[in-house]
């Protein structure tokens, strides 16, 4: 057991210390001694103290009353007085603290201890009263019916709070009335009324009543009277308790309600309904049922009538030769799991969708409706379905709907084909459609998009191209349309897009081939203007001279005669070699020998050597670059390029002291650029286009025919290269450049 401990509060030192002595001796333990009242008050809530003995003189501003008043209030802690005083004023004053004892100075230490075990006793009970005091309130503030206790006058003593609540009124407005006047019903003032009864000898009083709140609800109730009474049992007033039985009277109307709703629904709901009993044989199987109820649709849909379906076996009412749908119906009744079918019944040529419950041992109820038009329609879907599956799935372009700001409602056919995205990206906005045309053509479709969303009836065919989504550019032609609603305002669009790449290509094709053909027919009508012009000069000179060798011979002037044959045969030579560049420059592009690589290097070298006679003759020093790349082509009319290239660039030398001519290549992009360059008389940069032209000779007087240049562009441009010339005019040389692609293309 615990060892109490106390508290001495005592101003005389040996006194205190004489307690104290005592005290232990007794076998107490002391927590603290204190010399006045307001030390004790600022220790005591710091010791483990079970009891202060407080003397009533004390020092200071508070006596041991004042100081036992604020311990008792504050800490709940028993005081026990210590005084040598007597005085009735005193005492009364000690009184008001209702202290656990008193013990007169001086005292023996049998009365000290005397009072002290008193005093915690005391203390102790106290305490467990004050706990059950608590706990009864508490039962009685927190139960939920409501309570109050009444005298047998009829007089309020006591409610609890869910009183309150129940009966609309404060504890203050109930508390101290007459019970009729804070919570009446209609039996009070009777020989009905409970607590009458009560009062009369009966034991426990309950009946159900319906009683009144001061804001005019009626509050349904089952009130229960037992009597209160003394410790000696005599009856010293009553117990009523109230039950609301507000949510069980909803509950109970509202099950009425339902019932209600049902029969109604039962007999009106446009679904037929049907009640069953199974029929069991003497094994206790099922082998029909009887029908028991059935509401008018039953009547209307199925054409039985009441009178001959109620107590009629389903074996015999359909006309099928045995109960319909039985093993079903079994399943149901046996398991207690409703469930739900859809049938086509014969007899009556109609589909049902059926539901089947259970509601008690050995019934079921079906709930069924004719769903014969919603089956043929679902049937005539299907196909419709069926059919436009199959053109969606041949469908070469993509169908489509969307709402006014072209957010796809459907988007089916070729999409991904087309595209390379797959339908439900755009069917999510990922991407948008106008994300992916290409950004050169949008701002030419932005009157149309405009007139779709404003102009009621709008069409618009439009061609243009998309990015896919591997990056690849494809052209797509549109049909597009709004759609109206009953207003004429545009709501929806709808349209088909098509791949027109291939035809795109064709058209492309033919625009380059017109473009070519063009340039041949000038070309032609140049070539036509020339060749006549060129060819006429020789003809020209070739007649006059046969008219004055027709008069020399007349005279027989032997040495004239000479001297026109040889001006004939002159213009038939110039003619005979203009007609063999002709013909050469017309089989370019037709008549062509095997591509095969060609050592660039080598071949010039071979040219070089075979014109070695004119370039000794000029003393012309040429350089050839070592690291001449090796080409693809057609040998003999590569070599014939290189060959007029070289020889031009030694006609043209001039009187340079030190004529040179270097081959060389070098590196331009993604193409090799071959230089054939003189330090000759150079060529002026307006003429460097006519040189390349038929029979355009700067220097009329310079030898051949004036269409080396021109055949040599056809050769480049053939091998897919092109030609051209950088000079600064006359005495700076000049350097013939071209190109020829690493594998071109060569015609048929």
């Amino acid at each position: 057991m615990t060892q109490p401990t106390i508290m001495i509060v005592e101003d005389e030192t040996v006194v205190a210390e004489d307690i104290r002595s005592s005290l232990k001796g007794l076998g107490f333990g002391v927590s603290a001694v204190a010399p006045s009242a307001e030390e004790a008050i600022s220790r005591v809530k710091d010791k483990n103290t079970d009891l202060v003995l407080m003397d009533i003189k004390l020092k200071g501003d508070m006596d041991g009353i004042d100081g036992a008043q604020e311990i008792r209030t504050r800490f709940n802690l028993p005081v026990v007085y210590l005084t040598s005083h007597a005085d009735e004023e005193v005492l009364q004053r000690a009184k008001l603290t209702e202290p656990f004892g008193y013990i007169i100075k001086p005292f023996k230490e049998k009365e000290l201890r005397t009072a002290i075990e008193i005093a915690l006793y005391k203390h102790q009970a106290e305490q467990a009263t004050r706990l059950a005091h608590s706990e009864l309130d508490q039962i009685f503030q927190t139960a939920t019916d409501g309570i109050r206790v009444v005298d047998k006058d009829y007089n309020v003593l006591r409610v609890n709070k869910t009183f309150v609540g129940l009966s609309g009124r404060t504890e203050a407005e109930a508390v101290g009335k007459k019970c009729y006047e804070g919570f009446p019903g209609p039996t009070c003032h009777t020989s009905q009324c409970p607590l009458s009864r009560v009062l009369g000898g009966d034991e426990r009083v309950e009946h159900e009543v319906e009683k009144g709140r001061p804001d005019g609800i009626k509050v349904p109730c089952i009130v229960t009277a037992a009597p209160f009474r003394g410790p000696s049992g005599e009856l010293i007033g009553m117990v009523e308790s109230f039950t609301d039985m507000t949510d069980r009277k909803q509950a109970e109307d509202a099950l009425r309600a339902s019932e209600e709703k049902y029969r109604s629904l039962h007999f009106h709901m446009n679904e037929g309904v049907c009640l069953q009993d199974i029929v069991y044989d003497e094994s206790g199987k099922s082998v029909d049922y009887i029908v028991t109820d059935i509401n008018s649709s039953f009547e209307s849909i199925t054409g039985l009538s009441r009178e001959k379906a109620i107590g009629a076996k389903a074996s015999e009412l359909y006309g099928t030769g045995g109960p319909p749908y039985m093993d079903v119906y079994s399943e149901v009744v046996d398991s207690g799991k409703p469930t739900s079918f859809e049938a086509h019944f014969p007899p009556m040529q109609k589909h049902f969708h059926i539901s089947v419950f259970s509601p008690g041992k050995g019934k079921f109820a079906t709930v069924f409706s004719d769903v014969t038009e919603h089956k043929l329609a679902e049937e005539a879907l299907t196909e419709s379905e069926e059919k436009y599956r199959t053109f969606v799935e041949n469908f070469q372009g993509i169908a489509y709907r969307g709402n006014i700001g072209f957010m796809p409602i459907f988007f089916h056919g070729a999409v991904e084909a087309i595209t390379g995205y797959a339908e439900d990206e755009f069917i999510h906005g990922r991407p948008r459609w106008d994300q992916i045309i290409h950004p050169q053509d949008f701002p030419k479709l932005l009157d149309s998009v405009e007139k779709i969303r404003l102009t009621p009836g709008y069409r618009a065919d439009r061609e243009y191209r998309i990015i896919r989504k591997d990056g690849q550019t494809t052209w797509v032609r549109e049909l597009i349309q709004n759609i109206c609603d009953d207003t004429g305002k545009p709501v929806t669009v709808q349209g088909s897009i098509y791949d027109i790449s291939d035809r795109k290509q064709v058209e492309e094709e033919r625009e380059v081939l017109i473009a070519e053909l063009e340039a041949k027919n000038s070309e032609l009508e140049q070539f036509t203007y020339t060749v006549s012009h060129d060819l006429k000069s020789p003809l020209i000179t070739i007649k006059g001279f046969l008219g004055m060798l027709e008069r020399h011979m007349a005279k027989g002037s032997a040495k004239q005669i000479k001297t026109d044959i040889a001006y004939i045969s002159d213009a038939a030579t110039n003619m005979e070699h203009l007609l063999g560049d002709l013909l050469k420059l017309s089989r370019i592009g037709r008549v062509v020998n095997p591509p095969e690589e060609v050592e660039l290097g080598k071949l010039v070298r071979q040219i070089v050597n075979m014109l070695t006679g004119r370039v000794s003759e000029k003393g012309i020093k040429v350089k050839i670059a070592p690291d001449l790349p090796v080409v693809y082509g057609d040998r003999p009319r590569l070599t014939e390029v290189l060959e007029n290239l070289v020889d031009n660039a030694t006609k043209f030398a001039g009187d340079q002291p030190e004529p040179r001519i270097e081959i060389s290549s070098r590196r331009e992009g993604e193409e090799t650029v071959f230089c054939v360059w003189d330090n000759g008389i150079g060529i002026d940069p307006k003429y460097h286009d006519k040189v390349f032209g038929l029979f355009d000779k700067l220097n009329q007087k310079a030898e051949g025919t004036g269409v080396g240049l021109a055949i040599v562009k056809r050769i480049i441009e053939v091998h897919g290269g092109h030609i051209w010339i950088e000079s600064g005019g006359d005495g700076k040389g000049t350097t013939f450049c071209f190109t020829i692609p690493e594998k071109p293309e060569l015609p048929d």
